[in-house]
């Protein structure tokens, strides 16, 4: 099936009537025609479809055929007279659409800032050859293209013309735009954009488009998740109409007619360019420090205060003033910035919150973070995406400390909270106030703040990395992976201190095969936990209540567009209503009904569970009989037992590494604790020590195993006895074997 998807520009087509040469339609005909298209073809008996979805047809020998095969069914007749005439006159017009969408059209492409850098590529780049995920007859030479960036910053950033046809490309290499070096190892199907109008300073926001009548309809604004989205000639026009009113964009690239040595290397260079779906590694020393890191979002005052607002969104920059102290990157710490200030500006104050915000400003800011630009805390004027690391400008007057920042966006906001008044203030923690911002100045209704541009490099992670962090064979982390991907739900089960939550979470970076964090989510259940945060509900908001997603809902539709596995880990699954929770979407992450689609509770909109989202739940061992005593619960997920690790090969050569005898002696003492409480029977089965206790820790100091023992595994010792008539022997006995090993 195409990844191009035609309901919203068909709704669009035939919403015009007049201008397609048809009668005005009423608008419960017409949705009854896109629900048709949709959803009827399911119902019909013995026809081979490539598809039941027919706005995933494209070009109109597909559609023929389909509709061909539909015509001659058992039950056509029957399925056509039920709907009144409904499906029939459907399939009439969406092949008329076809014919009329065959000519040489428009386009939105969406790029992926996960995998490709489009911002400096657009910037960089005369030509830049774009993949797209078939061969898909509907694009072709000469289409017009509006490339976009996506995402709750989104907006189009570039506008061009396709210069070739598509055709499979050999694997190109050494595409610095490119994030992961994976995709330069496979041949692609590609077309060449010459790139005809930049709009990277500002970008044409989604914002923007938004508020004009007609492209708000852009089927990217409407039905989001695709690679391509076709443009109608009335809203393209509307984009160009949206275009002129903006500010002039900023030249980004300006040839000196002398260096036409340079023009032809940059020619050559920009036509090897391609907008793949993965990306290459970038420098190794800063992929650990950033490999966790999710975007943050700051709110910057200028000392100024709108003063230089203006230079700022002219230039694309912010600054930062205490210039004689130089470039802040030369200082180790806060104590370092902060005693510099004191010498150059003298002794009258702390200067403790300056340093901390110079630090901040230098070090904690990242490219890809939000910025807004605040004047007196109330109010903000300005949004924009941090692009460049500090730098130190030295060709400025005053305020060297610099960052490069692209402006989506300029206006007059008042937020309904009060900011603190700080020149620099991070903001990220205050989920609610990022939320409430971004809503306010984009108008979006999403609940979640979105990652769209990560940190490029991503580190490797292997199976071989998992079972040595994990304590476990390559033969059972086998067995463990092929549960997941059959069953697609799993439960690791266990005694606490067996790592069930760590080892869930490197699961899915093994699967990955890299740690990347945008691809996994961790919740927690508990009591209050509702169907409402989960998938969808009303919560309160200023003015009585709103419908907004939830956290399941949320990660469904980022992974829906994504070829790659997503992974949801549940820690303590225990600890809500599974069936509330869920609600009526508990069917839907069963293995054999993901990609069905169910009628949501709140909306009229049917969801599915994208077969690439992987739900890896954690459930101590005492409370499953009393969790899943519902056989409808238990058939949707899979069950694996972590077991402490003692005695693994694994664990022992993890151990051997400390060398130290004491840990030596402890961990067998606990090993026949373990033994002695198992063989009591099964209610004692579940309470023996795991292995978590000695992990990430020192072990190589005897201080570090003395803690352990006396402050950690002692005081669990009593709970293990609990209504045993010899309980005080026992803890005496066990207590005393532990003091002794670690003597």
């Amino acid at each position: 099936m195409s990844e191009t998807y035609l309901r919203s520009a068909f709704k669009n087509w035939i919403t015009a009537a007049e201008k397609s040469g048809l009668e005005p339609i009423a608008s419960p005909r017409i949705d009854a025609y896109v629900n048709a298209l949709k959803f009827s073809s399911t119902k019909i008996i013995g026809a081979k479809l490539s598809t039941t979805d027919l706005f995933s047809c494209v070009t109109s020998d597909e559609f023929q055929d389909i509709r061909k095969a539909l015509e001659s069914s058992q039950n056509f007749a029957f399925i056509n007279e039920s709907s009144d005439g409904v499906f029939g006159e459907a399939l009439a017009l969406y092949g008329r659409f076809l014919e009329d969408v065959t000519k040489p059209v428009c386009w939105i492409f969406a790029s992926n800032p996960k995998v490709y850098d489009i911002i400096p590529a657009v910037q960089e780049l005369s030509v830049i050859t774009w993949r797209i995920e078939q061969r898909d007859k509907m694009i072709k030479k000469n289409d017009r293209v509006y490339l976009w960036l996506p995402g709750v910053d989104g907006g189009i950033v570039a506008s061009g013309t396709i210069v070739s046809s598509p055709e499979e490309r050999e694997p190109l290499r050494g595409d610095p735009f490119v994030v992961d070096e994976n995709m330069f190892f496979d041949t692609f199907i590609g077309v060449d954009i010459k790139i005809d109008r930049r709009f990277t300073n500002p970008i044409i926001s989604a914002n923007m488009l938004l508020k004009n009548d007609v492209t708000k309809t852009l089927e990217i604004l409407v039905f989001p998740g695709s690679y391509h989205y076709y443009v109608m000639p009335e809203q393209e026009s509307a984009i160009e109409c949206v275009i002129d009113n903006c500010p002039e964009p900023t030249l980004v690239e300006t040839i000196d007619p002398s260096d036409t040595d340079d023009l032809a290397s940059e020619e050559e260079t920009s036509s090897e360019s391609v907008n793949m779906q993965e990306g290459s590694a970038s420098d190794t020393a800063n992929v650990d420090s950033q490999m966790h890191r999710k975007r943050r979002y700051w709110v910057f005052t200028p000392d100024s205060g709108s003063k230089m607002w203006a230079d700022y969104y002219t230039h694309g920059f912010i600054s930062f003033g205490y210039d004689a102290i130089g470039n802040f990157k030369k200082y180790a710490s806060r104590e370092q910035i902060r005693v510099k200030m004191r010498s150059s500006y003298g002794t009258g104050r702390s200067y403790k919150l300056m340093g901390h915000m110079a630090w901040q400003f230098s070090e904690e800011m990242k490219p890809g973070d939000i910025i807004y630009i605040s004047t007196d805390g109330e109010k903000i004027i300005g949004r924009g995406i941090i692009k460049s690391d500090y730098y130190f400008d030295v060709s400025r007057k005053q305020q060297k400390s610099s960052r490069d920042v692209i402006w989506t966006d300029k206006g007059d906001w008042a937020i309904p909270f009060d900011l603190p008044r700080f020149s620099v203030v991070d903001i990220t923690n205050y989920a609610s106030w990022c939320r409430d911002i971004e809503q306010t100045i984009l108008g979006t209704q999403e609940s979640i703040i979105h990652n769209d541009i990560s940190t490029p490099g991503l580190p490797k992670y292997s199976p071989k990395d998992f079972c040595n962090d994990v304590f476990m064979s390559l033969d059972r982390f086998n067995d463990l992976a092929q549960l997941l991907k059959t069953k697609k739900n799993i439960i690791l089960t266990g005694v606490p201190g067996v790592g069930k939550t760590y080892s869930a979470e490197r699961l899915a970076y093994a699967l990955m095969g890299k740690k990347d964090p945008d691809r996994l989510k961790i919740i927690q259940f508990h009591k209050s936990y509702s169907y409402e945060s989960f998938v969808m509900g009303y919560r309160p908001a200023e003015v009585g209540q709103k419908l907004q997603t939830g956290v399941f809902y949320d990660f469904c539709k980022e992974a829906e567009p994504d070829d790659r596995d997503y992974f949801l880990i549940i820690d303590d699954i225990s600890r809500g209503d599974i069936s509330a929770i869920f609600g009526d979407l508990l069917n839907l992450i069963g293995s054999d009904y993901r990609g069905k689609s169910l009628r949501l509770l709140y909306r009229d909109e049917y969801f599915s569970v994208p077969k690439n989202l992987y739900i890896i739940a954690t459930l101590s061992t005492s409370h499953e009989s009393l969790l899943f005593s519902d056989d409808s619960l238990r058939r949707r997920f899979a069950f694996y037992e972590m077991t402490p690790a003692f005695g693994t090969p694994e664990f022992d050569a993890y151990r051997a590494r400390f060398s130290n005898k004491k840990l030596d002696k402890l961990i067998k003492v606990i090993t026949d604790f373990n033994n002695s409480v198992s063989s009591e029977g099964p209610s004692l089965n579940a309470s023996v020590l795991g292995h978590s206790y000695f992990c990430d820790r020192d072990l190589g100091e005897d201080q570090s195993i003395e803690q352990i023992a006396k402050y950690e595994i002692i005081p669990l010792i009593g709970t293990f006895f609990n209504g045993k008539s010899d309980r005080e022997e026992k803890i005496k006995l066990w207590s005393q074997k532990i003091l002794t090993a670690i003597k």
